[in-house]
């Protein structure tokens, strides 16, 4: 159920939703030429009390963060893709690489670049056709890091090197 606010009210609102800070969204929306600090902020909260006002900012942001949770499991299954693609996913059984179309999604989405060349030598019947393949795949080591980072798996492994570094040493405390 949409809230029904003034156009300044709604204003604010989506610019809150955007900076979440008050103040300055009350300044972008309203004229504060004449107001000090103290009385733009004071206005700007006491427009946050407003129950329709705090209502639709609710409604703002819990937009924001779902297109924004949408966004992160996007990118990390792209660098999943790249990180954990199977190069058996790019050939078939006798060793000669798909076409793209063959390819499965996640293969596909490893693939930085994919150039076929084929060059003939000869004519006729006695001709030869050779056809080249270059396929490039996206940084894995890269992917793989990013994926470490997100995941927080160095902090985990640098907290263990200190750990047993303590130990040797008996640094007390440390020994987790």
């Amino acid at each position: 159920m949409k809230v029904k606010l003034t156009a300044k009210q709604e204003a604010f609102t989506h610019a809150y939703g955007k900076m979440m800070n008050a103040s300055a969204a009350y300044r972008k929306v309203y004229d504060t030429k004449r107001m000090t600090s103290k009385s733009v902020n004071e206005s700007a909260s006491h427009l946050l009390k407003n129950p329709k006002v705090a209502a639709r900012i609710s409604e703002i942001v819990g937009k924001a963060s779902e297109v924004a949770v949408i966004e992160i499991k996007k990118t990390l299954r792209e660098i999943a893709k790249i990180a954990y693609v199977d190069l058996g996913n790019i050939c078939d059984a006798r060793g000669i690489p798909l076409r793209l179309n063959e390819m499965d999604e996640d293969t596909r989405g490893a693939i930085a670049s994919y150039k076929v060349t084929t060059t003939t030598t000869g004519s006729g019947p006695t001709a030869q056709v050779r056809v080249t393949y270059k396929i490039k795949l996206w940084d894995k080591l890269k992917a793989l890091d990013m994926a470490m980072r997100y995941h927080g798996l160095y902090e985990r492994d640098n907290n263990q090197a200190t750990n047993a570094v303590a130990r040797y040493f008996g640094v007390p405390g440390k020994t987790n």
